[in-house]
């Protein structure tokens, strides 16, 4: 039994409104929940107050006291108003509550993925963040909005109207009762077994959004006539798996449905034959009959919109289960800013000693290994694809912490974990262009302090050379990953963006993909007048930095170094 209980209470702290109320159910919030609940309690009285009161001034006896229409039923209408008018009342302060919990809940969704480690952010799809900002938050929204407005109300009014009916007739409310228990058990049970179709139908639909995205990446090889029929029986093949599944979980909610309203209608004739037997025997008595037919068809019309309530609550469940795993996703240790971290204004060197880094299961790419870097030089990385350069790179600028090595910052010992507390000193030109849907003075001065200034000083630069032409720069409009400029405009961009950005470290991840012969004298030029004020590390492939660099590292001559 302890045990039991303990499971129960294991099984309650987990749950999506447990933790939600828990962490997010602030002083404000408290204060509307105390006008939820008092509207609640208004709609609740009001909608049992008006049955009863109509029970007790019409249907006292076999025949029906007319005279009171006149003045009962305008009462009777007034207090359905009241109970309707608060049950819209409690829908708009519901509403701006689960807004006030929804936008903490999806800021904490924000600051987790922002905060995760490096690798830990690579390691999902664009897909998975947008089930867990999109699908799985609203769900756990519909399903806070489902508790308060549907689930709660509706049974605590069916419930008190089923006392109400046992109070006009015990014995058709017990036969009620038995249809009742049979009814909800029977939607519950019905509920349980739809579950697997829908999680198969929310699979498959998160695989159809990976499938219509690989057919938009096949677009410009389709149309220069490649692929066309394979391209075409992989979409249509994947297309019918998702329409079959959907198929199966609406097949299987009419056959579930189908069943419920016919336990729902034998129910009905149950209550209807038998009651008809109790009246010719005496038992009760014709308006005793025709007003527990008449309670009966309200409780039923609240217990029709528990269905949908319950299930919205159970895929709230199974969204933050899915939501619970992103939280254990592995974050970035926060640490305080030591005193001498606090000092660094400028970044004169940075130096490994006996550094290892080995991605999960795989041999170490770099072990026992040495690097140093000074302010002034310019640093050409070289090597064959797969040595290690990018990886070097990110751990350079504290974006994957090594397992094992020393790390020095202007000759004083530091930690990996307060390396990530000087990325606001580096600059980073990654060879994809990172660039996002905005227009084009956003992306260039995304970080600034000022918008306007950024601007300025690009307008008085040579950067102004690489800016976009067409449509004046700053209106310009970029899709989504730089969509809709060319792969040398966009890497302009980034260009501009990081010049801009007053660095101690600069590493540009193959600068020069991309870009004209006018760009690349450009940026080799400024290469050599920004060194003076900065480490600079240059990571390429390509033939033109050899000219401009101090010192010209073969990667994949090092990386076994012992």
């Amino acid at each position: 039994m302890i045990i039991k209980q303990l499971q129960f209470r294991k099984n309650i702290k987990n749950s999506p409104i447990y933790k939600i109320a828990k962490g997010y159910f602030t002083q404000p919030i408290k204060k509307k929940l105390v006008w939820s609940l008092f509207f609640a309690t208004t709609r609740i009285f009001f909608s049992l107050a008006w049955p009863y009161l109509l029970y007790k001034q019409l249907f006292r006896n076999e025949q029906i006291e007319t005279d009171s229409l006149v003045y009962i039923i305008p009462l009777v209408l007034i207090i359905f108003g009241i109970s309707q008018w608060a049950t819209y009342k409690q829908l708009v302060v519901n509403t701006r509550i689960n807004d006030a919990v929804s936008l903490n809940f999806i800021t904490d969704l924000w600051n987790k993925m922002v905060s995760l480690e490096w690798l830990s952010f690579k390691s999902k799809n664009r897909v998975y963040f947008f089930d867990v900002f999109l699908v799985d938050f609203w769900r756990i929204r519909h399903g806070i909005k489902a508790l308060l407005e549907i689930i709660l109300p509706y049974s605590i009014i069916s419930v008190a109207l089923m006392f109400f009916l046992f109070y006009i007739s015990p014995p058709i409310f017990f036969l009620y009762f038995v249809g009742f228990v049979i009814t909800m058990g029977f939607q519950l049970f019905s509920n349980i077994k739809l579950r697997p179709f829908i999680r198969m139908f929310h699979k498959a639909w998160r695989k159809q959004s990976t499938n219509v995205g690989i057919a938009l990446d096949q677009y410009d090889l389709i149309r220069m006539e490649r692929g066309y029929q394979k391209s075409y029986n992989q979409f249509t093949t994947n297309s019918a798996e998702f329409l079959n599944s959907n198929s199966n979980m609406l097949i299987a909610q009419s056959r579930w449905k189908i069943a419920i309203q016919v336990i729902i209608q034998l129910t009905r004739l149950a209550v209807l034959v038998v009651g008809i037997y109790w009246i010719n025997t005496g038992l009760i008595n014709w308006g005793e009959f025709f007003f527990t037919i008449f309670v009966i068809g309200i409780i039923q019309t609240n217990l029709t919109q528990l269905p949908a309530g319950i299930n919205q609550l159970l895929e709230a469940q199974e969204s933050f289960n899915r939501i619970n795993g992103y939280f254990d996703l592995e974050s970035e240790v926060h640490v305080n800013h030591r005193a001498k971290s606090l000092t660094i204004d400028k970044i004169d060197s940075i130096n490994f000693k006996a550094m290892k880094f080995a991605y999960d299961g795989k041999e170490p790419l770099f072990e026992n290994f040495n690097l140093k870097l000074e302010k002034g030089k310019v640093y050409l990385w070289v090597g064959p694809n797969g040595c290690g350069k990018s990886t070097l790179s990110h751990i350079l600028l504290g974006l994957i912490k090594p397992q094992n090595g020393y790390l020095e910052v202007n000759h004083s010992n530091f930690d990996w974990e307060e390396l990530k507390q000087l990325r606001d000193k580096f600059a980073f030109i990654h060879q994809d262009a990172l660039l996002f849907s905005a227009s084009v003075i956003e992306n260039i001065t995304f970080g600034q302090s000022s918008s306007d200034d950024a601007w300025k000083r690009v307008k008085n630069s040579w950067l102004s050379m690489l800016l976009p032409s067409g449509l004046p720069a700053p209106d310009r409009k970029i899709g989504e990953r730089g969509e809709g400029l060319s792969g040398g405009e966009a890497k302009r961009l980034v260009l501009i963006r990081e010049w801009i950005h007053s660095a101690g470290l600069i590493v540009l991840d193959e600068p020069l993909n991309h870009l004209d012969s006018q760009s690349v004298k450009h940026v080799t030029k400024e290469i050599e007048l920004l060194k003076k004020d900065a480490i600079i590390v240059i990571i390429s492939h390509q033939r033109g930095f050899e000219s401009i660099a101090d010192e010209i590292i073969e990667v994949n001559k090092i990386k076994w170094e012992k």
